[in-house]
């Protein structure tokens, strides 16, 4: 089973400052937000920064608790968007499975965190219940 994930990339003009604007944003969702994990890693495995992308890994919860989901990753898309105001930044935002949005605004990284995270704990959830031979 496949565990809800989304890549972001601060777009900044050097590697070293994309790097240290995804590790404010890291320390930003770590104290607003508890529902997800906030991990960074490296996009050029060569470098020896900390990393310039952040992986926001949701759980995989049961249906039950799709609903506290859902609010979840609204607050989550929310508290990105209100950071990129705060700094003034756009993200490259990286779902997998070709969903790649690059130099977002608020707005749209609001809406698509939001979206793609609903979607894959859906899928995720859809392909449990397969699994257990429920759907």
């Amino acid at each position: 089973m496949e565990i809800p994930t989304i890549e972001l990339s601060v777009v900044a003009s050097t590697q070293a400052q994309s790097g240290k604007l995804a590790n404010e944003l890291r320390m930003w969702l770590d104290k607003y937000d508890n529902n997800f994990a906030h991990t960074l890693r490296r996009g050029d495995p060569s470098n020896q920064d900390l990393g310039s992308i952040l992986a926001i890994v949701g759980s995989v919860a049961a249906p039950v608790v799709s609903a506290f989901f859902e609010e979840a990753a609204r607050e989550l898309a929310r508290t990105i968007a209100d950071w990129m105001r705060k700094r003034k930044v756009s993200l490259t935002v990286d779902a997998g499975g070709g969903v790649k949005v690059e130099n977002a605004d608020p707005e749209t990284v609001e809406r698509i965190v939001c979206e793609i995270l609903k979607r894959q704990h859906e899928a995720a959830i859809s392909s449990k219940n397969c699994a257990d031979g429920d759907g």
